[in-house]
């Protein structure tokens, strides 16, 4: 019985749904592109950008790439606030790492929470790839930002 009283309700991790955003971190943005932390790969740092200038057609103004280490999560509400974006890429990353519980197609756009969301592969192999590349492009972001 005693173990049943003193055991955590909610894990540790969940804690990080009520920590403030990184600071530094300023809105608003119509596009955020989730990565895990890209250290010494220039080449998908750059790809990110140019998907969000070419293929959204976004200047720099318009847009954040952000970087989640492995062990965060960013709480979907504060980036929500924070930014105010109309869609976010995550790249490689579930849902779940913003504190969201929801099954999202891949590749397509997903409504969640007054935004458009896109689960897609890993920034670092699709830079390397150019079918990853077209088909997020095929699935997703040409019916979003193609005029």
């Amino acid at each position: 019985m005693t173990q049943l009283l003193t055991a955590p309700l909610i894990p540790a991790v969940c804690d990080q749904l009520w920590q403030d955003l990184p600071a530094g971190w300023q809105g608003p943005a119509r596009l955020l592109l989730l990565s895990e932390p890209l250290n010494e790969l220039a080449p998908a740092r750059q790809m990110l950008h140019e998907i969000a200038q070419n293929a959204c057609g976004l200047t720099p103004i318009d847009y954040r790439v952000l970087e989640l280490p492995q062990d965060q999560i960013l709480p979907w509400a504060k980036l929500k606030a924070v930014f105010q974006p109309d869609y976010i890429l995550l790249f490689g990353l579930a849902p779940a790492r913003l504190g969201i519980q929801a099954r999202m197609a891949f590749n397509q756009p997903n409504r969640f929470g007054g935004a458009l969301f896109v689960p897609t592969h890993p920034a670092a192999g699709m830079s390397q790839d150019k079918n990853l590349k077209k088909e997020l492009w095929t699935n997703a972001l040409k019916g979003l930002f193609q005029k």
